[in-house]
């Protein structure tokens, strides 16, 4: 069983390739020339051989652990019913759909799969792995949108040695569905009502052994059925693309790919330890399996088994369950509505098969002069009560040329979703009559509702100056109106704000924190200001109280206990006015405190600053996520940071004494 490590993507499942939308071709090419296996010239006969070593006792094989717990053991391809596989694809989950080349792809590919980690290609000699290998970098500002494509991921090929050189590989038990690759606008090139099957089999893939592919909820099986009278010591495969291969402790398989330029440690991957069985008289009988490398090659070291009844060898891939295309996806939001409809907000670098939905309001990314897909937004909304892809509401993209990442999400009683995040392209989505129609330079911060299907955009508006601009969080009130907060840079055209705003300048440090207050239609700006001392200020989380009053929270490393410099703004009921720490993180800086605020958008400029406090201790505590309860109170989620930049996160609850409120 093979264990990809967790990606930053959503833990949702999703069934890509069962959805009869536009699914445009996936852009791995299969291995070349030079990576094919030789033509095996013999191949071993007659009964098993005896293991070279003795095997050690080995406990009971347990049903393997992964998202399905109900899920058994599979088998093979045999007509004979004790090879059947059992009932592992019956539990209620989509079967994942292996989809025929019709000229869709590479001419050596029979068969893809599109999977929640990365793209499946079956060729005859080999089946290549198209792997993302995630940035980590959480901040859009540090991550590497200049890297090429074939940076941000690894091809991993996994080759069989001594195999025939041409099995026969067919799709078999078709799906009730349909797949159509509409790629341009020549219609002579689209390929459409392709037949997706729920498996793969390589027939004679060694002299008397078949191996068949399936998969299902969370994961990719192989199973390899034996013959009886015939060899299972034949089968022996490489990873070809891994930098290491070892067998640990557990009898498990690591795998380790190689290191892209934006990763500081390698990824591994664990293949769990196999199971193998036969049925004999109608009861399964398992028998003793495990790896052996031989140098770069694995192959199986078998126990005792009775050579007069077929073999089955059991690994199973395993990839989690994700919401997630062929290269990183961050699920950076989620909301509900009154209904219990589930919408998740981010960002994708997945261009060409991030999942989305026929009536999608954008459901291509959008591409850069060059048609090249960097990093769009997205928004989609499922259905909790349904599985596989009746779960899927709507889902788009949202972008221009350049990189989006969507940060916040909110939803009204109408069930329309508001989305803002981050903008990088002149030609991102807005609509007429809005705040700021058009972008301004480096990052804007976006705001845009899509209507309750996702198929349009209620409003769109940018909002910015000339450096960089960025919404992290989005409130609604009852009437409709929007509530958002983020970060701004020191630019001399600065973020927009309001006459009756707390404070109209930049506080010239890196980042000034912004509280913004539109109309339900983002025609208006009610109530804009600044928030921030001399260094580096910043939103992450906002609500609006019952009373109206907007609550923020977030981070400031802002002081004036350093000479010259100023605070973040605090009121004189504060709980803390200041950066409680001393000069403990490193460079001889103060460390960052958590910091909220209340707002009264219906006041004028010092009087609409109702409550203000910095919230840490002597290490970095940061504000990551706020809300309040019916009574008002602020539920601050906040993260703790030891010098060591080991962090923990926990709920606090502050009960303000905001005079009276």
């Amino acid at each position: 069983m093979l264990l990809f490590p967790r990606m930053h993507f959503l833990l949702v499942f999703l069934v890509l390739s069962l959805l009869t939308v536009v699914v445009p071709p996936v852009p791995p090419a299969p291995p070349p020339a030079a990576t094919r296996v030789a033509p095996a010239t013999t191949h071993p006969q007659g009964p098993p051989r005896p293991p070279t070593a003795p095997l050690p006792p080995q406990p009971h094989p347990q049903p393997i652990s992964h998202p399905a717990q109900a899920l058994q053991q599979g088998s093979g391809s045999s007509t004979d019913s004790t090879t059947q596989p059992s009932p592992a694809l019956t539990t209620g989950a989509p079967p994942l759909a292996m989809v025929p080349n019709h000229g869709q792809n590479h001419p050596q590919v029979r068969f893809l799969a599109h999977t929640p980690v990365g793209t499946l290609f079956f060729t005859p000699q080999t089946v290549v792995m198209a792997l993302p290998l995630p940035d980590t970098t959480t901040d859009v500002r540090a991550r590497r949108p200049d890297l090429p494509a074939d940076a941000m991921q690894a091809v991993l090929r996994l080759r069989w040695d001594g195999a025939h050189p041409h099995p026969t590989i067919q799709g078999v038990e078709p799906l009730p569905s349909q797949v159509h690759y509409l790629t341009g606008s020549d219609r002579a090139a689209w390929h459409t009502d392709l037949q997706p099957t729920a498996a793969v089999v390589y027939t004679d893939l060694y002299a008397g052994i078949d191996l068949r592919f399936d998969g299902t909820d969370g994961l990719i099986k192989s199973t390899y059925t034996v013959a009886p009278h015939q060899d299972p010591h034949q089968i022996r495969w490489r990873y070809q693309g891994a930098t290491n291969l070892r067998i640990d402790d557990t009898g498990s398989l690591r795998i380790t790919l190689p290191m892209a330029p934006h990763q500081t440690t390698p990824i591994t991957l664990t293949e769990q330890p196999p199971v193998a069985w036969q049925v004999i008289a109608g009861t399964r009988q398992f028998v003793d399996v495990r790896y052996q490398l031989d140098g770069r090659t694995v192959q199986f070291l078998l126990g005792a088994y009775d050579p007069t009844h077929p073999l089955i060898i059991d690994p199973t891939i395993t990839y989690g369950s994700y919401l997630a295309g062929s290269r990183d996806d961050w699920g950076r939001a989620i909301a509900t509505d009154i209904d219990g409809m589930v919408y998740v907000a981010g960002d994708t670098q997945s261009s060409t098969d991030f999942p989305t939905s026929p009536q999608a309001v954008q459901p291509v990314c959008g591409a850069n002069p060059s048609g090249v897909c960097r990093s769009d937004a997205f928004i989609t909304k499922l259905d909790p009560t349904q599985t596989g892809a009746a779960s899927l509401i709507y889902s788009t993209y949202l972008g221009g040329a350049g990189d989006e990442q969507a940060y916040g999400v909110a939803v009204d009683a109408q069930g329309r979703a508001t989305v803002v995040g981050s903008t990088h392209s002149d030609d991102f989505p807005t609509t007429s009559g809005v705040v700021q129609s058009t972008y301004v330079d480096e990052w804007d911060a976006f705001v845009t509702q899509l209507t309750p299907d996702g198929s349009g955009l209620r409003w769109s508006t940018y909002l910015g100056g000339e450096g960089d601009d960025g919404a992290r969080a989005v409130a609604l009130d009852p009437a409709g109106n929007v509530a958002l907060t983020g970060y701004t840079r020191n630019t001399p055209l600065a973020f927009p704000t309001t006459s009756n705003a707390y404070d109209q300048t930049h506080n010239g440090g890196v980042d000034d924190l912004f509280v913004t207050f539109l109309n339900s239609t983002a025609t208006t700006l009610q109530y804009s200001t600044l928030l921030g001392g001399s260094r580096s200020d910043d939103g992450f989380g906002i609500a609006i109280d019952p009373q109206g009053h907007l609550v923020v929270g977030g981070t400031s490393d802002s002081t004036s206990r350093m000479a010259g410099q100023t605070a973040f703004p605090t009121t004189s009921d504060a709980l803390q006015t200041d950066v409680p720490g001393g000069l403990t993180c490193p460079g001889g800086n103060y460390c960052p405190d958590a910091v909220i605020a209340v707002i009264d958008p219906q006041m004028v400029g010092h009087a609409s600053l109702v409550y203000s406090t910095y919230l840490g201790g002597s290490q970095t505590d940061r504000g990551t996520a706020l809300t309040v309860d019916q009574t008002g109170a602020s539920i601050l989620s906040e993260q703790r940071c030891r010098q060591t930049f080991h962090c923990f996160r926990r709920s606090i609850v502050r009960w303000m004494a905001r005079r009276g409120l």
